[in-house]
């Protein structure tokens, strides 16, 4: 088998032999002067065409070169700088993709810009609400510190003339002072101006076993704690209604008719619990509007959720399209924030424009 010519490359007289470097490198050479004199075989032909050609085709072959040199000229293509130099920057569409990679840039730091300048801004709202937070903190306590120095003061003058009656109407026009300096609405549930609880449609109040809660020998809650206090401005830990569970309504009969526009719930803070957490603080709540005590529904006007991490006192705005005039308010407490046995709420308040009331009254006067 080895003495095939086909498998005798390595002999000297093969008859097949593989081709040798030097005949790949002749090759090249080969194709190179092709491609060199490919181009002149070209023009030659075309220019013995030109000679030999109708008076119509030298034209047209004129034209058709005339057109290419032209063409090459505006391009660049001549000039020596279009594949390397500043040559290629002229041409429109290099222009627009310079030009987009440069919008492109100045976007994306844009954006990032943005994006640094948002996250700032979310950290200032968060210092800003903590710092809201602390400072109505800081009010009542503040607040809960002058009602109890200058109950004491008044204590101290009974001796002197003042009367106990004197000293609790000082006291609690001090508080309704305070309440005014914290919300800057009008209360017209407030109980010392005419408001008051309708019984016959609140949940009953909660008892707490073993009579009264003690804390640091405080007495904190009585037996059983009215819905009344809700009507009332009080600084006092405790001085809250409680109703069992986590679920209950009260109808509030307001000072006068108004309609109404917005509610303030209150809450103490866990700084002044005992437990460390109000837990027993409301959560998701409803308000509506009813024309007369024994109206069932009444008007919804809207159902919200008191934040046990934000304000201790925090307003709702009501959501009353009809705008109509209203003399009761019913709350209609959902759930709480987890507490099992009961819910405490220390204020409630609430806040309208009684300028239609007045002007529907003069109505009924002009025509009487």
């Amino acid at each position: 088998m080895d003495s095939h010519p086909l498998f005798s490359h390595n002999r000297k007289n093969a008859q097949f032999p593989c081709p040798a470097k030097r005949s790949m490198l002749r090759l090249i050479y080969n194709l190179i002067v092709l491609s060199l004199i490919t181009p002149f075989c070209l023009v030659k032909k075309l220019f013995s065409f030109i000679s030999s050609g109708s008076y119509t085709q030298k034209i047209v072959v004129w034209g058709t070169l005339f057109l290419l040199l032209f063409g090459a000229t505006y391009l660049g293509l001549l000039d020596g700088n279009w594949l390397s130099g500043d040559g290629w920057k002229d041409c429109s569409i290099c222009n627009l993709i310079q030009g987009g990679i440069k919008d492109l840039r100045s976007l994306k730091k844009a954006n990032y810009i943005l994006q640094s300048k948002a996250l700032e801004i979310q950290f200032l709202k968060e210092q800003k609400e903590n710092l809201q937070i602390q400072l109505q903190d800081l009010k009542l306590t503040m607040n809960n510190i002058a009602y109890n120095t200058v109950g004491q003061i008044l204590e101290g003058y009974a001796s002197k003339g003042i009367t106990k009656w004197n000293i609790e109407n000082i006291l609690k026009k001090l508080e309704q002072k305070l309440d005014e300096d914290i919300v800057q609405m009008i209360d017209y549930a407030l109980q010392s101006t005419g408001a008051s609880i309708v019984q016959s449609r609140t949940t009953r109040s909660y008892h707490y076993p073993g009579g009264n809660y003690s804390w640091k020998s405080f007495i904190i809650f009585p037996f059983v704690k009215s819905p009344d206090l809700i009507l009332q401005p009080s600084y006092h830990l405790g001085n809250c209604w409680s109703f069992p569970g986590s679920q209950a309504e009260t109808v509030i009969r307001l000072a006068k008719e108004i309609i109404p526009t917005a509610v303030t719930i209150q809450h103490i803070s866990k700084k002044v619990s005992p437990t460390d957490e109000i837990s027993s603080a409301p959560k998701d709540f409803a308000i509506y509007g009813l024309k007369a005590e024994e109206e069932e529904e009444g008007t919804f006007l809207g159902q919200f959720t008191y934040d046990m991490e934000g304000f201790l006192i925090q307003t709702f705005q009501l959501k009353n399209e009809s705008s109509e005039l209203m003399r009761y308010i019913k709350l209609e407490v959902i759930n709480n924030w987890g507490h099992p046995k009961y819910t405490c709420i220390y204020r409630l308040r609430v806040h309208g424009d009684p300028r239609a009331s007045k002007n529907c009254v003069d109505d009924h006067a002009n025509k009487g």
